[in-house]
């Protein structure tokens, strides 16, 4: 992935107001669910890593995440559709 940096997010190690763009590498652990073509993904646990200097100032590296999402097939869509 590829996150924006500027003073804020790496607590004032980048000094001036432009941001910076810097590569990291996420991982997580991903439980997934489907029924009736709706998907359903839990995340309990993700981390991201930094790949440069400045991306190991930025203050979410190698913090502990969370998500979770929800998705449809298109062919769930195209049936309600013709509904």
């Amino acid at each position: 992935m590829v996150e924006k940096l500027n003073s804020e997010t790496t607590k004032n190690y980048l000094k001036d107001e432009n941001e910076v763009s810097q590569f990291f590498i996420s991982t997580g652990l991903t439980i997934n669910y489907t029924y009736n073509n709706i998907s359903f993904s839990f995340v309990p646990i993700g981390f991201d890593y930094a790949t440069s200097t400045i991306g190991k100032e930025w203050i979410y590296n190698q913090k502990r995440w969370w998500g979770f999402g929800i998705g449809l097939e298109p062919k769930f869509l195209q049936s309600l559709m013709n509904k």
